[in-house]
């Protein structure tokens, strides 16, 4: 689950190397935006224009893809956001992987309102199910607003990545899905650090 990416208009992104590894990527687009790139000389930078992204990569067949709109904070540059379910197949079984970017803007309540309005539309009933992704708010808070039997995996610092202070990066499971491991890892470029589970259906 990758909560930020960047698909550019023209040439090669942030994912086409996934996909030569032979990852599916499943996008869900949020804003049109212009980052810098460099250029192929590696002599200065030149704007690229493209769409920010959140984004799931799964060498797991696909069975299903749906949007789960969260609504529109106050204040929040990116709009409406709208979280990502693909329902996988792991072997004779279905798994379903929810992937979420709530809006940063705390002092608005806007992690606490992008999560009470995903809630009812999160998978429910025995199947195995994954909800993941940058959630701007602190463990507790997370599993007493979604409710609903999810639990925390993974423990740790995650933001920000030079110096974190606090967990904001979570992947919940249901009472379906084993945590086999767990963990933090190291800073390598963005400013959170990103979280890993081995998980078992």
């Amino acid at each position: 689950m990758l909560p930020e990416t960047f698909r550019v208009d023209s040439g090669r992104g942030m994912l086409d190397g996934l996909v030569d590894a032979g990852y599916q990527v499943e996008m869900m687009p949020m804003k049109r935006w212009k980052v810098f790139q460099s250029t192929t000389t590696g002599r200065g930078w030149r704007p690229s224009a493209g769409v920010w992204c959140l984004s799931i990569a799964t060498r797991l067949p696909v069975l299903d893809r749906r949007e789960l709109p969260m609504g529109k904070a106050f204040r929040d540059p990116a709009g409406p956001r709208t979280a990502l379910q693909v329902d996988l197949a792991v072997g004779e079984q279905r798994v379903h992987l929810v992937g979420v970017h709530t809006s940063s803007k705390l002092y608005f309540g806007a992690p606490l309102m992008h999560m009470a309005r995903l809630r009812p539309q999160l998978p429910t009933g025995a199947e195995p199910a994954i909800v993941a992704g940058d959630f701007n708010f602190w463990g507790p808070g997370v599993v007493a607003t979604l409710r609903d039997g999810w639990r925390r995996t993974v423990r740790g610092r995650t933001w920000p990545a030079h110096r974190p202070h606090s967990q904001i990066d979570h992947i919940l499971v249901n009472d379906a899905v084993k945590c086999l491991d767990a963990e933090v890892l190291p800073a390598f470029g963005s400013d959170h650090r990103a979280v890993r589970a081995r998980l078992a259906v």
